[in-house]
């Protein structure tokens, strides 16, 4: 299910609005966030590299530290949050995204914890 409104997210990203008018009628069988990842293929835009990293686990939050990008030569640089539940906090994570898919990541630290998280 998972899967499904990744792509379906990314193709009404990628396509032109003509072409998004007709998801609906698209439906390919991706089982696992491998077969998503490979389906991706070459990650031409910001949005199918934060696709991407959200395979991983890595989310936009609403606070800077967890929501920051910039276009690389060959590729991306996201500052993504990775949310944990158990103790509850927040941490920021540099992920490097090249073009054929490749991820690098660095922890930044964690910015936030407790119940102010929630």
């Amino acid at each position: 299910m998972r899967i499904i409104f990744f792509l379906t997210l990314l193709l009404f990203i990628s396509c032109e609005q003509k072409e998004a008018e007709n998801l609906e009628t698209l439906e390919i069988g991706l089982k696992t966030e491998e077969e998503f990842r490979d389906f991706l293929g070459t990650i031409n835009n910001f949005e199918e590299a934060l696709l991407l990293a959200r395979t991983y686990g890595y989310r936009l939050d609403d606070d800077i530290r967890g929501s920051e990008y910039r276009n690389l030569q060959n590729g991306y640089e996201l500052h993504l949050m990775k949310y944990h539940e158990f103790p509850i906090r927040k941490k920021s994570v540099e992920i490097k995204i090249s073009k054929n898919g490749f991820i690098k990541t660095k922890s930044r630290g964690i910015y936030c914890e407790g119940t102010d998280c929630l």
